[in-house]
């Protein structure tokens, strides 16, 4: 077994599988509920029911929305969003972000069926939505970013990227989490 040291985050010895990275301790993703407010027991998933959440649209300067060609594909990829938000094994943390499609696979991409806890970040949890949803995304060992989820929709063949205003600044007529 590999010895991982760093900075102290609780006392004590543990003995545990763990999610090393290179990027500094995100402090208030998962782990915020826990160190804010002195639990002992720190956890994933969604702490607050808040963290994965259906919620209206808004707008902060998008510059593309990804459109599914299909409608098999924009109404199976909601579906998987709508459990996917309705799930709490679900969090959110972006250094942990990969877990989720991790578990994903394990159910085939069933996210109600879920029950390890795990995390995500918004465009893993868009890319595994849409994988879901019946698009050949690539995930690889790292998913789709905010600056290249548009490439990798696109690449598909099976989204339109949508770059007029009107889709970006204004309240659809109608509109889905992908």
């Amino acid at each position: 077994m590999k010895k991982f040291q760093g900075r102290v985050v609780t006392p004590g010895e543990v003995t545990a599988e763990a999610v090393v990275t290179r990027e500094g301790f995100n402090t208030l993703a998962s782990f915020q509920m826990a160190l804010q407010f002195g639990d002992k027991e720190v956890k994933c998933g969604d702490q607050s029911n808040k963290e994965l959440c259906i919620r209206s649209w808004y707008t902060i300067g998008w510059d593309c929305v990804l459109r599914p060609k299909t409608k098999e594909i924009a109404e199976k990829s909601a579906q998987a969003c709508e459990k996917g938000c309705a799930n709490n094994n679900i969090g959110y943390d972006q250094n942990q972000r990969n877990t989720l499609n991790t578990q994903a696979r394990k159910v085939n991409y069933d996210l109600s069926k879920i029950k390890t806890k795990c995390e995500t970040d918004c465009s893993a949890f868009m890319t595994v939505c849409a994988i879901a949803g019946g698009a050949n995304i690539d995930y690889g060992s790292n998913g789709p970013t905010t600056s290249t989820i548009k490439s990798a929709f696109k690449n598909t063949g099976k989204f339109t990227v949508l770059t007029d205003s009107k889709y970006l600044t204004s309240t659809p007529n109608s509109f889905s989490a992908l």
